[in-house]
Protein backbone atom coordinates (compact mmCIF):
# COMPACT_ATOMS: atom_id res chain seq x y z
CA UNK A 1 0.00 0.00 0.00
CA UNK A 2 1.23 3.01 -1.02
CA UNK A 3 1.80 6.11 1.94
CA UNK A 4 -0.23 9.23 1.11
CA UNK A 5 0.75 12.28 1.79
CA UNK A 6 -0.67 14.39 4.48
CA UNK A 7 -0.31 17.98 6.06
CA UNK A 8 -0.44 16.77 9.37
CA UNK A 9 2.24 14.34 10.39
CA UNK A 10 1.27 12.98 13.95
CA UNK A 11 -2.26 12.45 15.91
CA UNK A 12 -0.89 14.83 17.86
CA UNK A 13 -1.32 17.27 14.81
CA UNK A 14 -4.63 16.24 14.28
CA UNK A 15 -5.89 17.22 17.57
CA UNK A 16 -4.19 20.58 17.23
CA UNK A 17 -5.89 20.88 14.28
CA UNK A 18 -9.28 19.74 15.63
CA UNK A 19 -8.39 22.36 17.95
CA UNK A 20 -8.41 24.97 15.37
CA UNK A 21 -11.75 23.40 13.81
CA UNK A 22 -13.64 23.79 17.22
CA UNK A 23 -12.54 27.14 18.34
CA UNK A 24 -13.12 28.75 14.55
CA UNK A 25 -16.38 26.67 14.57
CA UNK A 26 -17.33 28.59 18.05
CA UNK A 27 -16.36 31.90 16.63
CA UNK A 28 -18.57 31.32 13.53
CA UNK A 29 -21.48 30.45 16.00
CA UNK A 30 -20.41 34.04 17.98
CA UNK A 31 -21.15 35.92 14.92
CA UNK A 32 -23.62 34.55 13.54
CA UNK A 33 -26.13 34.44 16.38
CA UNK A 34 -26.60 37.93 16.77
CA UNK A 35 -27.10 38.48 12.88
CA UNK A 36 -29.50 35.25 12.55
CA UNK A 37 -31.41 37.40 15.72
CA UNK A 38 -31.33 40.66 13.77
CA UNK A 39 -32.42 38.82 10.66
CA UNK A 40 -35.07 37.47 11.91
CA UNK A 41 -36.74 40.50 13.30
CA UNK A 42 -35.93 41.82 10.47
CA UNK A 43 -38.26 39.42 8.50
CA UNK A 44 -40.84 40.05 11.23
CA UNK A 45 -40.77 43.39 10.19
CA UNK A 46 -40.88 42.93 6.50
CA UNK A 47 -43.98 40.52 6.97
CA UNK A 48 -45.56 43.32 9.04
CA UNK A 49 -45.12 45.86 7.52
CA UNK A 50 -46.28 43.75 4.03
CA UNK A 51 -49.00 41.63 5.03
CA UNK A 52 -51.56 43.64 4.15
CA UNK A 53 -49.74 44.41 0.45
CA UNK A 54 -49.76 40.62 0.09
CA UNK A 55 -53.51 40.27 0.69
CA UNK A 56 -54.21 42.91 -2.02
CA UNK A 57 -51.51 41.54 -4.54
CA UNK A 58 -52.82 38.34 -3.74
CA UNK A 59 -56.69 39.37 -3.95
CA UNK A 60 -55.80 41.65 -7.37
CA UNK A 61 -54.14 38.39 -8.60
CA UNK A 62 -57.42 35.83 -7.49
CA UNK A 63 -60.14 38.32 -9.45
CA UNK A 64 -58.08 39.28 -12.04
CA UNK A 65 -57.53 35.24 -13.20
CA UNK A 66 -61.12 34.36 -12.28
CA UNK A 67 -61.94 37.22 -14.73
CA UNK A 68 -60.00 35.99 -17.20
CA UNK A 69 -60.81 32.66 -17.31
CA UNK A 70 -64.50 33.36 -17.87
CA UNK A 71 -63.65 35.82 -20.93
CA UNK A 72 -60.33 34.10 -22.02
CA UNK A 73 -62.32 33.96 -25.76
CA UNK A 74 -62.24 37.98 -25.75
CA UNK A 75 -58.15 37.46 -25.47
CA UNK A 76 -58.04 34.85 -27.87
CA UNK A 77 -59.89 36.64 -31.07
CA UNK A 78 -57.97 36.06 -33.90
CA UNK A 79 -55.01 34.27 -32.79
CA UNK A 80 -54.32 36.43 -29.81
CA UNK A 81 -52.78 35.52 -26.51
CA UNK A 82 -52.26 38.42 -24.84
CA UNK A 83 -53.88 41.70 -24.01
CA UNK A 84 -52.45 45.19 -23.19
CA UNK A 85 -53.67 47.73 -20.87
CA UNK A 86 -52.09 51.29 -19.87
CA UNK A 87 -51.86 49.51 -16.03
CA UNK A 88 -50.45 46.20 -17.07
CA UNK A 89 -50.57 42.99 -19.55
CA UNK A 90 -52.57 39.48 -18.96
CA UNK A 91 -51.13 36.49 -21.41
CA UNK A 92 -52.39 33.34 -21.72
CA UNK A 93 -50.45 30.36 -22.81
CA UNK A 94 -51.77 27.08 -23.63
CA UNK A 95 -50.66 24.25 -20.93
CA UNK A 96 -51.05 20.78 -21.79
CA UNK A 97 -52.17 18.42 -18.42
CA UNK A 98 -51.42 15.01 -18.11
CA UNK A 99 -54.38 12.61 -16.77
CA UNK A 100 -52.67 9.38 -15.97
CA UNK A 101 -54.35 5.96 -14.71
CA UNK A 102 -53.85 5.23 -11.09
CA UNK A 103 -50.23 3.81 -10.98
CA UNK A 104 -51.08 0.50 -10.61
CA UNK A 105 -52.80 -0.10 -13.38
CA UNK A 106 -50.01 2.80 -15.41
CA UNK A 107 -47.19 0.21 -14.15
CA UNK A 108 -49.49 -3.11 -15.26
CA UNK A 109 -49.87 -0.92 -18.81
CA UNK A 110 -45.91 -0.17 -19.00
CA UNK A 111 -45.25 -3.25 -18.54
CA UNK A 112 -47.73 -4.99 -21.28
CA UNK A 113 -46.13 -3.01 -23.59
CA UNK A 114 -42.41 -4.65 -22.60
CA UNK A 115 -41.90 -0.50 -21.93
CA UNK A 116 -39.47 -0.79 -18.26
CA UNK A 117 -37.70 2.15 -19.53
CA UNK A 118 -40.86 4.24 -18.35
CA UNK A 119 -40.85 2.86 -15.20
CA UNK A 120 -38.28 3.76 -11.77
CA UNK A 121 -36.26 0.79 -10.13
CA UNK A 122 -39.35 0.55 -7.44
CA UNK A 123 -42.15 -0.40 -10.25
CA UNK A 124 -43.45 3.47 -10.10
CA UNK A 125 -44.58 4.69 -13.54
CA UNK A 126 -41.75 7.52 -14.51
CA UNK A 127 -44.44 10.48 -15.66
CA UNK A 128 -41.96 12.99 -16.43
CA UNK A 129 -40.19 10.07 -18.95
CA UNK A 130 -43.97 9.34 -20.34
CA UNK A 131 -44.35 13.13 -20.87
CA UNK A 132 -41.07 13.68 -22.33
CA UNK A 133 -41.79 10.40 -24.36
CA UNK A 134 -45.54 11.20 -25.57
CA UNK A 135 -43.70 13.64 -28.05
CA UNK A 136 -41.77 11.12 -29.69
CA UNK A 137 -44.46 8.71 -29.49
CA UNK A 138 -47.86 10.14 -29.24
CA UNK A 139 -49.38 6.53 -29.99
CA UNK A 140 -47.89 5.69 -26.51
CA UNK A 141 -50.17 8.21 -24.35
CA UNK A 142 -53.48 5.81 -26.01
CA UNK A 143 -51.48 2.63 -25.19
CA UNK A 144 -51.33 3.65 -21.85
CA UNK A 145 -54.78 5.05 -21.08
CA UNK A 146 -53.32 8.80 -20.51
CA UNK A 147 -55.27 11.38 -21.33
CA UNK A 148 -54.67 14.89 -22.59
CA UNK A 149 -56.10 18.14 -22.03
CA UNK A 150 -54.94 21.75 -21.99
CA UNK A 151 -55.49 24.57 -19.92
CA UNK A 152 -54.63 27.99 -20.38
CA UNK A 153 -51.79 29.23 -17.91
CA UNK A 154 -52.49 32.91 -17.40
CA UNK A 155 -49.61 35.33 -16.49
CA UNK A 156 -50.33 38.94 -15.09
CA UNK A 157 -47.98 41.40 -15.66
CA UNK A 158 -48.27 45.09 -13.79
CA UNK A 159 -46.67 48.01 -15.03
Amino acid sequence: MTEKKTVLESWNDVEAELGTLGNALAEKRKVESPLKVKIAALKAELDEKTDDLDRTINRSEMIITQYVEAHIDEIRQDGKKSMKFSTGEIRTKDHEEFDYPDDDELVSLIESLEREDLLYIEKKPAKAVIKAMAKKEPELLKKLSIETHTEPKITIKAV
